[in-house]
């Protein structure tokens, strides 16, 4: 009962954070800060949930105090129904149309982290809960294994189901209420079990030689191999971008896989490594990190760079568990591991836990911001196999050899994740922090931009249909004066419109490694993204329509990749309504779809959104073409 109490938390806990994660992606765009600044809040509340927690706080039984914990996130995601959308109201007024990496933009993700915090501060204390409750009813003070097992555990089935079934069954609200009401049966569990067992119940933790021993350095190792694990995640993450093709449920598959992975690696903790010398065991975890990481990305390399151009289904899951299953195994363990030891050398289990998430909360940023748009994926994926290798506290593991010898043998490798398609050679390639954004060229001359090694944005050899989904909105338009261009990729549609005489144009861009390849585009680009009646915006177009105050007379929306994570917000209802109000009282819409890239149903829900909001609607084709079909 104790298990499934510890997993039924972990699953509505991690089901509650993927749901308000897609809320606030979609209010706040999938811009970088709201992406990893997201991951960084949660362990930031963690962390400080961790560090406020010790025994005794709430109540003088834990069981008690765990269940006021759950009923704190049950009402917190019910409640978040609320909550939520005001947050994110507050914070786009506060940041307005600025992208979200201007100091409004990083205000507003201040603001964020501060609305997420009553949900992530109890999460952060319960895991210190539930590993004093599991010390009294093992009378063993070395459980973080089973602990963390069995709550990350449930929070990997929390995280599949609550993208494959809930989510879709439910919506957004239904799934919070559902959530939140599985952390509140947790509650109650937990408050039975406190009335059966009593209130006064104590285990007496036996005193172990050396327990003031290198209180410093496991602080540290705690902090450093939080910060490799979540720093790995995200690189995890982008390496996946580039093999698969980011649905909706590629990122919770991969997540799901990584917590399956460090659920595991807890239990292998309680069941083998707990008993062995504390600091012989913690070299060979260390070593077998470093030698799992360097492991995971080759074989990795391997199986995506024979893929193909498409993924088949199958590699939706072998892929992800190439890349996260034995690194996060091994980083369970390494976790659980730390805990024992800082518990046996006098620290607070709780302190020891807020140093690790504080740690993650730094790697996430430190990964997704700085070390890949910086130094690329080589020296990312290397600096993590280093960060493991320079925590081992003795040389004399076998694991630790041989990660030494690949590490070093690998170094001059090139670390090939694609191959560009036959006849095609990459004329320039930047790893961005949200994207990786490549300029593939042929003899011919005929140049594509592709992202993440994918997805076809656009490029010279469809210059007439690209120029001319400007030009037919724009004739139809009386006359324009004012055009707003939702993702211009090329930059070749919006040069189009400059052939308007006296047009002022404004432009949004989620990616700025797309903004940073137009110069490759020039002159089918006409280099309009330099003069001076264009406006070039970083941002997400949904947030900028949303939250802009100009008006347009014509708006021209670009094709979207529909099966992309967060594609499926700009065919909204709610989307159009906030590209009307864009609108002046003349003004005209157009929506370009890629018609071989939808089904009927798509297409059928798509329409009817549209002719929701557009009552006066007509249907072009753009060019006859019956391989690539375009529609507006």
């Amino acid at each position: 009962m104790l298990g499934l109490a510890f997993a039924a938390s972990g699953f509505g806990s991690l089901g509650t954070q993927s749901v308000l994660s897609r809320w606030l992606a979609q209010d706040l765009g999938h811009e970088v800060p709201a992406v990893i600044g997201l991951i960084s809040a949660v362990m930031a509340g963690l962390a400080a949930g961790a560090l406020w927690w010790k025994k005794g706080r709430i109540h003088s039984c834990p069981y008690r105090a765990l269940s006021v914990l759950e009923t704190w996130i049950g009402l917190a995601a019910v409640a978040g129904i609320l909550w939520i959308p005001l947050v994110a109201k507050v914070a786009n007024s506060w940041a307005g149309s600025a992208a979200l990496s201007t100091p409004e933009g990083v205000l507003q993700a201040a603001l964020i982290c501060l609305g997420l915090f009553p949900l992530t501060f109890p999460m952060g204390a319960t895991l210190p809960a539930m590993e004093q409750i599991a010390v009294q009813s093992y009378r063993d003070s070395r459980v973080m294994g089973w602990v963390t097992g069995i709550n990350t555990g449930g929070a990997a089935m929390g995280c599949l189901a609550g993208a494959w079934i809930i989510l879709p069954s439910l919506g957004l609200v239904g799934s919070l209420v559902a959530f939140g009401v599985l952390n509140l049966l947790a509650a109650a569990c937990l408050f039975s079990r406190s009335t059966s067992r009593g209130l006064n119940e104590e285990f007496a933790i036996p005193n172990r030689p050396g327990n003031s021993e290198g209180r410093t350095r496991i602080l540290i190792t705690l902090f450093l191999t939080g910060l490799i694990g979540l720093a790995y995640e995200v690189l995890g993450l982008r390496f996946l971008s580039l093999a698969l093709d980011n649905t909706a449920y590629t990122f919770a598959t991969a997540l799901a896989v990584y917590l399956i992975g460090s659920s595991m690696g807890g239990f292998v903790h309680f069941a083998w490594i707990r008993s062995k010398h504390p600091w012989d065991a913690l070299a060979w975890l260390t070593g077998t990190a470093a030698l799992t990481l360097v492991l995971s990305v080759l074989l990795f390399t391997r199986v995506a760079g024979a893929s193909g151009e498409r993924p088949g289904h199958w590699q939706e899951w072998v892929l992800p568990v190439l890349v996260f299953v034995l690194p996060s195994l091994v980083m369970g363990a390494v976790f659980a591991h730390l805990v024992c030891l800082a518990r046996n050398a006098g620290l607070r289990v709780s302190h020891a836990a807020a140093v690790n998430f504080a740690g993650g909360a730094l790697g996430a940023l430190l990964m997704g911001v700085i070390l890949i748009p910086a130094a690329g994926f080589k020296i990312a994926w290397t600096s993590c196999v280093a960060g493991y290798l320079c925590l081992t506290p003795h040389l004399r593991s076998w694991t630790w050899r041989v990660s030494v010898l690949l590490f070093f043998l690998l170094i001059p490798m090139e670390l090939r994740l694609t191959e560009p398609p036959p006849g095609w050679r990459v004329l320039d390639f930047l790893p961005g922090r949200i994207a990786s954004a490549e300029v593939l060229i042929n003899d011919a001359g005929e140049r594509t931009l592709r992202m993440n090694h994918r997805l076809q944005m656009g490029g010279t050899s469809a210059t007439v249909p690209q120029r001319r989904q400007a030009h037919l909105p724009l004739l139809l338009h009386p006359d324009p004066r004012h055009v707003l261009f939702l993702g211009p990729g090329t930059g070749i549609t919006l040069g189009a419109a400059i052939k308007h005489q006296g047009l002022r144009a404004d432009a949004v861009e989620i990616s700025p490694e797309a903004v940073s390849m137009m110069r490759h585009f020039e002159p089918e680009n006409r280099a309009a993204y330099r003069l001076p009646d264009v406006r070039l915006h970083v941002a997400d177009a949904r947030r900028y329509a949303r939250v802009s105050t100009n008006r347009y007379d014509v708006i021209v929306a670009d094709l979207f990749h529909p099966w992309q994570d967060g594609s499926g917000s700009l065919y909204t209802v709610e989307h159009f309504q906030a590209v009307r109000s864009r609108l002046t009282k003349d003004g005209l819409f157009c929506q370009w779809l890629p018609m071989h890239q939808l089904d009927l149903q798509s297409w059928q829900m798509i329409a009817r959104s549209f002719l929701k909001v557009f009552s006066e609607t007509e249907l072009w084709i753009l060019h006859f073409n019956t391989d690539i079909p375009v529609v507006g």
